[in-house]
């Protein structure tokens, strides 16, 4: 793994987070997640890993990588998703549902931790936006890597053949 893992996570979950509250970003995450299954924290990782490690993921990698962090999902940040959404609604529920939300990003920014203390350790290339969105396409298909590319503001980073 390259760096220390502190300094990675402050730096991966500020990127995230910031890429999160972009317009349009949230949402096509979620539908990604919800539709097909795949996990928010590892597409995010695709674009941070190759936009500022300068890693390129190959299919070995990205199956290591949604082993490492599924244990956790399963035991924490799943069922607090689903504890969280059932509430919604509920006459009454905003202070316990904005409590459990809390605790589901808590468990969110862990796991982006699993995450990182598994990336591929060997050494990098050169970080860019066209290596990001190569591990994107590799993890979430050309059409989903278009579009959060897009909404990134890199829409243009098509690697080149």
């Amino acid at each position: 793994m390259v760096g220390d893992l502190e300094e990675q996570a402050s730096a991966f979950w500020g990127f995230a987070a910031a890429l999160y509250a972009r317009p349009g970003v949230a949402a096509l995450c979620l539908d990604l997640q919800d539709r097909a299954g795949r996990d928010v924290n590892l597409l995010l990782l695709c674009l941070w890993a190759g936009e500022e490690l300068g890693l390129a993921f190959d299919d070995w990698d990205l199956t290591d990588l949604a082993a490492a962090v599924a244990p956790w999902n399963a035991a924490a940040v799943h069922p607090l998703r689903r504890l969280r959404r059932s509430l919604k609604g509920e006459p009454q529920a905003d202070t316990v549902r904005a409590r459990i939300g809390a605790a589901e990003l808590e468990a969110e920014r862990l796991a982006q931790r699993h995450l990182l203390a598994a990336l591929p350790d060997r050494s990098a290339g050169v970080p860019s936006p066209e290596l990001g969105f190569a591990n994107l396409v590799r993890y979430a298909g050309e059409p989903a890597a278009l579009s959060l590319a897009a909404l990134r503001g890199i829409s243009g980073s098509r690697p080149s053949a």
